[in-house]
């Protein structure tokens, strides 16, 4: 099996992804990589990001107070909603580089569910267990959504690339289980197709796109080096959200859609807004 095909659509369609190599120049992937330093240097003392919306996470059992942001860069294994709330990497989710993709399999004006970066720090990045990413997400129709996965680091077995089953967004959604690092399918479901699992060792710059009904896994870190990469999630332009946190949004604003909730109270009562509103149908 081709891992490169040129048909996208035929590939996404039948065995779930596709891989781009080199997405990203390398110019590209060091600016990248330079701002979400500059991210992890926003924060306060405590390791928090001022902003509510953009969620720093450190590997289990790593203590980040009293560190030089540096020092703390070396724990995190998530900053969540990146491109929802910061200038720069809002211009990253609308990359023109990424719209033939998504214009092809979502129509013409895709929007924006989720932008984070992940990040498997070096050697205690821990392993996240074999899911779909549809548990996490609470929109209609279900069909209508892609994930984009961007190597910032060479991504190898040993720290931890993308691995996938083809052809298991066939399958449908399956009942998941809350694990150590978030929603997991039973060992004894990815046994059974244990056979067809396809390592995806990628350079950087190099991108994976996939249905998120596509099972997927990624291993623990062992190496002195980290795996860093941003993954963003994209629907199409008629999906409703059930609730504000699991909204879409155009590609279309100069500004990131929730640059402007600085607080948590705005956020809340933005929350309560949208909940009635949903309510009243």
């Amino acid at each position: 099996m081709s891992l490169c095909c040129t048909d996208f659509k035929t590939s996404l369609e039948t065995d779930g992804f596709f891989v781009v190599e080199n997405l990203l120049s390398p110019a590209e992937v060091r600016e990248y990589a330079a701002n979400l330093t500059r991210l992890c240097a926003e924060c306060g003392e405590d390791g928090v990001y001022p902003h509510p919306r953009l969620n720093i996470q450190y590997e289990p059992g790593f203590v980040n107070a009293g560190l030089t942001p540096a020092q703390r860069e070396l724990g995190i294994r998530k900053y969540h909603g990146t491109g929802l709330v910061d200038p720069w990497f809002w211009n990253s989710v609308r990359s023109p580089k990424l719209r033939p993709f998504l214009e092809q399999a979502l129509g013409a004006r895709p929007k924006i569910l989720q932008a984070m970066a992940l990040v498997k720090p070096p050697e205690i990045g821990s392993p996240k267990d074999w899911h779909q990413d549809s548990p996490y997400f609470s929109f209609s129709p279900r069909n209508e959504c892609l994930g984009v996965w961007v190597a910032i680091d060479e991504a190898t077995h040993d720290n931890g690339c993308m691995q996938v089953i083809p052809g298991s967004h066939l399958l449908g959604e399956i009942p998941h289980v809350q694990g150590p690092t978030g929603w997991r399918l039973d060992p004894a479901v990815v046994a059974q197709h244990q056979d067809r699992v396809v390592a995806l060792p990628m350079k950087p710059g190099s991108a994976l796109i996939f249905n998120p009904l596509t099972l997927h896994f990624t291993d623990s870190n062992t190496t002195k080096q980290r795996r860093r990469a941003f993954q963003y999630h994209y629907v199409s332009e008629r999906t409703t959200a059930k609730d504000a946190i699991h909204q879409a949004y155009p590609l279309d604003s100069a500004e990131p859609p929730l640059a402007k909730f600085r607080t948590k109270e705005l956020w809340d009562a933005y929350c309560a807004t949208f909940k009635k509103r949903a309510q009243a149908g």
